[in-house]
């Protein structure tokens, strides 16, 4: 109850915080509080013979105190005109109206709390490692952070958990492009190092890239409930032309990768199935698929926390979920 409009409001009031006094008694503790009752605590509830009894009991004298200073009893002294009701700066709840706007509906920041799928990182990453290129994996910017308006937010509450959640948010997110980059490598060492020959003998780079891509899909899919079915790994002679030595190819279901001699394809489909049964069951990839789930379920939780942005009690400085305040709310009790 923020607003209170009668007596009886009062009464419910003071009952709601655990108090069994009438509201006069209250305002009468409240007087001597003030000092403008020319009396002491003490006096309210010590018994001195052939004085006035005492108002009530030392517990009471003091609950109210505690309730005064914590800020408890606010509506009950504004409704008695002892405390002026805290005016709102227009401007500063008018930028956090838009902040909440800003952070809710734009598209980007969304984005910026929604960690993709492993595959979405390792297909880009694949074709810099197939290729020797330099390893470019898209990072969103979080400048929207430095906006003043999101400072003053943070300023005014440095430990509310949006913060330390956005915080952490980050710093997996890092962890998990450096997990997707680690087991690209690893996926295209494992391939080439099992390989008496170079690949590029059998496999161009665009074979590779699907040929491992396909690999990391299937190792991946069966932690995430998606088990894509490639069937068999089998060596598949291709039709003769001319003299040349008959040609095979590397088959994964109905899928052709790499071309040679039947010496070399066979080579490369003892190495597929020892990678896939290796990968399957692979420190590296649940790992990666535990770090994805926690970056998902970090994200819905701050998108929560967004959404709960009260800009009214933040306008006026307060914040109901800032465990600072509540800290020093429970040291007063």
């Amino acid at each position: 109850m923020d607003k209170l409009a009668s007596s009886g409001d009062a009464e419910k009031f003071l009952q709601g915080l655990g108090l069994n006094v009438s509201a006069g008694v209250v305002r009468k503790i409240v007087d001597t509080l003030r000092g403008e009752s020319g009396s002491t605590l003490y006096a309210l509830y010590a018994y001195r013979p052939g004085k006035q009894p005492p108002l009530c009991g030392k517990g009471t004298v003091y609950k109210v105190k505690k309730l005064i200073e914590s800020g408890k009893l606010d509506p009950l002294l504004r409704y008695w005109g002892l405390k002026q009701v805290a005016e709102h700066d227009p401007t500063q709840l008018l930028h956090l109206k838009a902040l909440k706007t800003f952070l809710t509906e734009d598209p980007n920041i969304r984005r910026s709390f929604s960690a993709d799928e492993p595959s979405w990182y390792m297909q880009m990453l694949l074709q810099c490692l197939v290729r020797g290129d330099p390893i470019l994996l898209p990072v969103f910017s979080m400048d929207w952070q430095d906006l003043p308006i999101i400072s003053n937010i943070r300023d005014h509450c440095p430990d509310h958990r949006l913060w330390k959640q956005i915080e952490d948010w980050n710093r997996k997110n890092t962890e998990y492009l450096h997990s997707i980059v680690t087991a690209g490598r690893k996926l295209l060492a494992d391939w080439r190092g099992g390989l008496p020959f170079k690949s590029s003998v059998v496999i161009n780079a665009d074979q590779e890239h699907d040929l491992l891509l396909d690999i990391f899909n299937w190792s991946t899919g069966q932690l995430l409930g998606k088990i894509p079915h490639y069937g068999t790994v089998y060596a598949r002679p291709e039709p003769k032309k001319g003299e040349a030595d008959q040609v095979f190819s590397l088959c994964w279901g109905s899928r052709s990768y790499a071309y040679g001699t039947g010496e070399q394809i066979e080579c490369a489909r003892q190495l597929l199935e020892d990678i896939l049964k290796r990968w399957s069951n692979s420190d590296e990839i649940r790992s990666l698929v535990y770090q994805y789930q926690e970056l998902e379920g970090l994200a819905q939780k701050i998108r929560g926390e967004i959404q709960g942005i009260d800009e009214e009690t933040l306008s006026q400085g307060v914040c109901r979920d800032c465990p600072r305040l509540r800290s020093e709310e429970k040291a007063k009790e």
